[in-house]
């Protein structure tokens, strides 16, 4: 069975912070999964502004 894991990238402003999964990018930040989901919800993004930013990047296949 294949399952789909998103790859993005966060950045602050216009540079780009680091790239891989919500978990990968969590552990580059030392902080938890969900304060980098968060992110991604409208209030995540109204929250900081034009400071951090999370793209969605691709949807990498990953088997498993």
């Amino acid at each position: 069975m294949t399952k789909k894991k998103p790859i993005y990238a966060l950045y602050q402003g216009d540079q780009n912070i680091c790239d891989g999964t919500i978990d990968e990018i969590a552990t580059h930040q030392h902080v938890k999964r969900d304060s980098i989901s968060f992110l991604k919800t409208p209030s995540g993004k109204r929250r900081h502004g034009s400071g951090l930013c999370l793209v969605l990047i691709e949807e990498d296949d990953c088997f498993g």
